[in-house]
């Protein structure tokens, strides 16, 4: 894929604003990738966006142990771009080593990201390099494992809106 076309299909991406709009997309540039689902909507015969939806809904929350209570349609979006769009940039031009440790960041924090909104217990040192660039340096597990608090909520949201989320918008600017 050429540089304009991977901009292009970037710029459809964030045009997905509904369910529907993102099983197309994915139709057209990852049909490969999520062929199951396109083929049991074919054998239900049930050519309904809403029911490969609840297959793509169960298959992420099953890959990535996120409870089923965090996976909204703009959680999907997040999980599809950086999991397939989001990639490294050719390492030949200087330009792109900033680019490039840009992304990496970014990638250290969608993982952390991850780990927040998964069902399992998780190392906070693991992530290290996402609180450093969060500037979270107080953030304890102690914070994280604590059921009675909100810090891991709080976490969540922070950086879906503040971090993941615009990041989206820039990447496209790197093409």
């Amino acid at each position: 894929m050429t540089g304009y076309e991977r901009k292009e299909m970037i710029s459809k991406f964030q045009k997905t604003t509904c369910d529907v709009k993102l099983i197309d997309f994915l139709r057209k540039y990852y049909k490969h990738e999520y062929s199951d689902f396109f083929v049991k909507e074919r054998e239900e015969k049930t050519a309904n966006n809403r029911y490969t939806i609840t297959l793509l809904e169960k298959d992420i929350s099953t890959k990535y142990s996120i409870d089923l209570y965090y996976i909204t349609f703009e959680v999907l979006r997040l999980i599809i771009f950086y999991e397939h769009i989001c990639m490294f940039l050719d390492n030949g031009n200087t330009e792109n080593e900033e680019k490039n440790r840009k992304i990496k960041e970014i990638k250290d924090i969608y993982n952390f990201y991850k780990a927040l909104i998964s069902n399992k217990k998780f190392n906070l040192s693991k992530y290290s390099n996402a609180i450093k660039i969060l500037n979270f340096p107080s953030l304890t597990q102690e914070d994280i494992d604590d059921e009675n608090s909100s810090t891991k909520e709080t976490l969540k949201d922070l950086i879906f809106e503040n971090a993941l989320t615009n990041f989206i918008g820039e990447y496209n600017n790197y093409l």
